[in-house]
């Protein structure tokens, strides 16, 4: 529909690859958390701990989307929204909130 040669799930790798230590980093502190969860309550609680995480990132993401789609030119819109993450406009930078939580993060994971 774009007229891009990658597929959508190679453009999230291409995302994710400039991304990894912060990905991988908090891969590592959410297998943490579901741990502690599961060893406090089985895996009801973790399963009910996961289901409230990805919840409230689905909301936030699903909102993201939609305030970048909900416009009368959809595929301008789409080529726009490519265009911001291409760019880096989405990628964890020393510029980003958050910078030093999230190299904290990364800092803990190598332990």
């Amino acid at each position: 529909m774009l007229g891009r040669t990658e597929t959508p799930q190679a453009f999230v790798a291409a995302w994710q690859q400039r991304n990894v230590k912060y990905l991988m980093a908090s891969q590592k502190y959410m297998d943490a958390r579901f741990g502690e969860a599961e060893a406090t309550g089985g895996k009801e609680k973790r399963n009910a701990v996961m289901s409230a995480l990805t919840a409230a990132v689905r909301t936030g993401a699903e909102s993201t989307v939609k305030s970048w789609l909900d416009r009368p030119n959809r595929d301008e819109a789409c080529k726009r929204s490519v265009a911001l993450i291409e760019s880096g406009a989405y990628d964890f930078l020393p510029t980003s909130p958050m910078y030093g939580e999230l190299e904290s993060l990364v800092s803990w994971a190598q332990r």
